[in-house]
């Protein structure tokens, strides 16, 4: 049982060519065995990999990051769920210092999938994601999730105040958020 209050087992293995914040350096993750679920009952097994490229400086002079993600889960009565992104990580403050909770990213890119119904989606940031470590709660941003068949749902974080509320937007209606 972790702090988060989920159950997990087996080995996330972590390949380093160099430092992350070294221009160059690739971070790659995978799994062994490795599953996680809120009860040790129902777990889900949890195989792909996901890799880290730091891209060096971009024009704005900040260390920036290729994301790219091939991730699939099976559940404990064996559907699965797939996913593959690519992704943008801009390290927009702290990379000068050894404190992780000045760390601040501004995160873009798109996604697509499918959940464990067999149902598809497809996902794209439309105004970057920005993960502060001081903040609990993503900050600001907004994406757009579309099920196939369905109307899509557009998720704004807000407007860059540290609070944990959020809207969900579907075929003009708004619904306010509260983010756990």
């Amino acid at each position: 049982m972790c702090l988060d209050g989920h159950y997990r087992r087996g080995i996330i293995n972590f390949t380093y060519t160099g430092p992350y914040s070294d221009s160059g350096s690739v971070i790659t993750t995978s799994f062994d065995n490795y599953y996680v679920g809120k009860d040790t009952t129902r777990m889900f097994n949890v195989t792909g990999s996901k890799t880290v490229t730091n891209l060096g400086q971009n024009t704005s002079g900040n260390i920036h990051f290729s994301i790219n993600v091939n991730g699939h889960l099976i559940d404990s009565d064996g559907r699965n769920m797939d996913w593959t992104s690519t992704r943008n990580r801009e390290w927009i403050s702290g990379s000068t210092t050894l404190n992780w909770q000045d760390d601040r990213y501004l995160i873009t890119g798109s996604a697509q999938g499918n959940n464990c119904e067999g149902n598809s989606y497809t996902m794209n940031i439309t105004h970057a994601l920005d993960i502060d470590f001081s903040c609990s709660w993503i900050k600001e941003g907004v994406f757009d999730l579309t099920p196939t068949g369905k109307a899509t749902r557009t998720f704004d974080y807000g407007d860059g105040t540290c609070n944990n509320q959020a809207s969900i937007t579907v075929n003009g209606t708004t619904f306010p958020v509260t983010l756990r």
